[in-house]
């Protein structure tokens, strides 16, 4: 480098907020180790130089400022992204299509199975709550919380497809069983000496009951 040394005014932060430089006057703030320059105007209205090192902060940052087109391809990875920093609020509708999720990007590990999910629509009086059942795979079904009516299907540990009233109206319990030999278990299924019994027991026709022997009938 050629040996010529040029020296500029200087002085802290705190001396350029009491200074005037004159028009296109270029002095160093040695606080900030960054330059100053000047419009002529009173003091401390000269325009400081951002440094390459600086941070910007979000408030800087006009809206629309930085467009996706101005982003490159996998910049912002999901390591950089804090924990709930950006909410679903701050997600326009339709913004995500299914074009942009990866196959397999979404696997059942990265689903919370302890949340209520709850379907709209299926009944007419009534919304109904789909969770997860309280025993084995499957589903609970709750008609309406009010009355606490719950039902749960699932699969046990021996592999049967269960039918269960967990609360609700009538007697709580396994309601039917199928396991994987195809037997069908009814153990809640009503007994009565005869069809008039059952009618008066408040069964109705194509209703299901067995007699005091085990038949199986079908009230007509």
């Amino acid at each position: 480098m050629a040996n010529i040394e040029v020296k500029l005014r200087r002085g802290t932060t705190s001396q350029h907020a009491g200074f005037a430089g004159a028009e296109g006057e270029v002095t160093v703030d040695t606080d900030k180790d960054t330059l100053i320059v000047h419009t002529g105007g009173a003091a401390g209205s000269g325009v400081e130089l951002r440094r390459k090192d600086d941070t910007i902060a979000g408030s800087e940052i006009d809206n629309d400022a930085v467009g996706t087109a101005q982003i490159a391809a996998n910049a912002v990875t999901s390591t950089e992204i804090a924990a709930n920093a950006v909410t679903s609020t701050e997600i326009a509708a339709n913004a995500v299509t299914s074009t942009e999720i990866a196959a397999d990007a979404v696997t059942p590990a990265k689903l919370d199975d302890t949340q209520t999910y709850t379907v709209n629509g299926l009944s007419s009086t009534s919304n109904i709550a789909i969770t997860r059942a309280a025993e084995g795979p499957g589903l609970r079904l709750t008609y309406d919380a009010a009355t606490d009516e719950v039902r749960d299907i699932f699969v046990d540990s021996n592999g049967a497809f269960q039918f269960t009233n967990v609360s609700g109206g009538g007697t709580t319990g396994t309601l039917m069983t199928l396991n994987d030999d195809g037997v069908l278990n009814i153990p809640l299924c009503p007994t009565f000496a005869d069809n008039s019994a059952a009618v008066t027991g408040g069964l109705a026709t194509n209703d299901v009951y067995k007699t005091s022997t085990g038949e199986l009938r079908i009230v007509v």
